[in-house]
């Protein structure tokens, strides 16, 4: 692992619109490995996250949704949301790793960030929704102490979705 790239990592939080453009650049480019993986295409799955559309981010944000870029030095290189679940339950959603800063640490920097956004939003639970069939990812978020609860087949999806959650 690259430790000086673990350590020059911030977080920059959207606070306006035109910053969303980019976020959705980094959240298409990171998830187009994803949409090759499983075979989506804008044919068969148009709503995954790798044809995500400005408008899409733009009602998120307009929610209030919290938004972070990760930046690395002079490169955006990651993105992630957050949303309001259940009661004390918060969503991660979209988190994003363009695919050359992979497998360096900054996905669990992200999940760490995250939890602790979450838990300062007075959440005691953070959910996930990923390719229920991706047991790499599910792997993954598992080392990061997320346990699946459920799986479900979306009528608008090709895939089943799995559900995770971790306590914080």
């Amino acid at each position: 692992m690259n430790r000086s790239l673990q350590c020059d990592i911030e977080f920059i939080k959207v606070s306006y619109r035109a910053q969303l453009v980019i976020c959705q650049d980094i959240i298409r480019k990171s998830f187009a490995t994803a949409a090759h993986k499983h075979g989506l295409t804008q044919e068969n799955c148009p709503s995954h996250t790798s044809f995500i559309k400005l408008e899409r981010l733009e009602r998120q944000f307009d929610e209030g949704r919290p938004m972070f870029i990760v930046k690395h030095l002079d490169e955006l290189i990651g993105y992630y949301s957050l949303s309001a679940a259940r009661d004390r339950e918060i969503e991660l959603n979209n988190l994003s790793v363009l695919p050359a800063y992979r497998n360096k640490g900054i996905g669990k920097r992200i999940v760490d960030h995250a939890k602790v956004k979450a838990k300062s939003l007075g959440a005691d639970t953070l959910l996930i929704g990923i390719i229920d069939n991706d047991q790499q990812l599910k792997s993954w978020y598992q080392k990061q102490g997320f346990i699946q609860f459920a799986s479900q087949k979306l009528p608008h999806l090709p895939f089943t979705v799995g559900y995770l959650s971790c306590k914080l």
